[in-house]
């Protein structure tokens, strides 16, 4: 049985990544593709280095090599690329799925974030339309830094939920290499410096030191948010969907995180999160619709 596991776990890790057997053949010192077949299909198994070869190749553990079955990694992969296809067709149902919009009476009663979450909607209208990208730019530059500046000042958590919101659709963008924030100008930029970091890197592709930047302060706003009883669930929510898409431990391969975060959104659902389970609904129906 683990023969079979390991042998299928080959196959699949080699699809998943695109390679073809001679690929993965070469990667491993063989010439042939034959001996990647051997393995696929249990006529042969691999020795101790040859593994220790191919976990190191797939940033996975010998023991998840050995032991764990990655099948889900061929869903993920085939799911993972229905969300994109989906989500570029910029439905307003799936952007308020995945980048949930929070209000209440009392935040209403401060005209800044009243502006704020109303732009914020309106943002969300236009992603969903074909519209000028540029004027989008300005829109998500003067929604994020308000929302930020009314946590800061007055430890607006509702504000800070939807700042976090607009961070991973941001980083979410960047995934799919989408030019978002082309064709502004440096004088343009938010004064405040947490997002001047941040705008400087999507300027300049500053490269992985402003990257880990960016990420410090979505982690951070993810556990002050973590401290409001109220939205605790979406903050577990942004960790699970930021695991899903790739964004929370650069060092695992994108299907052993995309595979985590789906396991742990399962979790939250079961658990009655509300945006987890909206999440999961959501992503049902794209897939019987695909």
């Amino acid at each position: 049985m683990k023969n079979n596991r390991l042998a299928n776990n080959i196959g699949i890790l080699r699809t998943v990544f695109g390679e073809t057997q001679l690929d993965l053949a070469l990667v491993l010192g063989f010439n042939s593709p034959n001996t990647i077949s051997n393995y696929e299909s249990g006529n042969r198994k691999p020795n101790d280095e040859t593994i220790r070869k191919l976990a190191r190749h797939y940033r996975i553990t010998e023991y998840e090599l050995c032991n764990v079955d990655l099948s889900d990694c061929l869903v993920a992969k085939n799911l993972f690329e229905k969300d994109l296809s989906n989500t570029e067709n910029r439905s307003k149902e799936i952007l308020l799925t995945f980048f949930p919009i929070v209000c209440t009476k009392e935040a209403k009663k401060n005209e800044i974030f009243l502006k704020a979450n109303n732009r914020h909607r309106e943002l969300i209208d236009k992603l969903s339309e074909n519209f000028n990208e540029d004027y989008l730019d300005e829109l998500y530059f003067e929604i994020d830094e308000a929302y930020s500046d009314l946590f800061f000042e007055n430890n607006d958590y509702v504000s800070l939920a939807n700042s976090l919101g607009i961070q991973c659709y941001a980083e979410f963008l960047e995934k799919f290499n989408e030019e978002y924030f082309s064709g502004n100008k440096i004088e343009n930029l938010s004064s405040n410096p947490k997002y001047k970091d941040v705008y400087l890197r999507m300027f300049f592709d500053c490269g992985l030191e402003s990257e880990v930047e960016e990420e410090k302060y979505i982690e951070s706003d993810i556990k002050s948010l973590m401290e409001c009883t109220e939205y605790k669930d979406l903050a577990y929510y942004y960790i699970a969907f930021r695991y899903i898409y790739g964004f929370a431990d650069k060092n695992l391969t994108f299907e052993m995180s995309n595979l985590i975060g789906r396991k742990m959104m399962e979790v939250f659902e079961k658990a009655g999160n509300k945006y987890a389970l909206k999440y999961i609904r959501v992503l049902n129906n794209l897939i019987e619709d695909a």
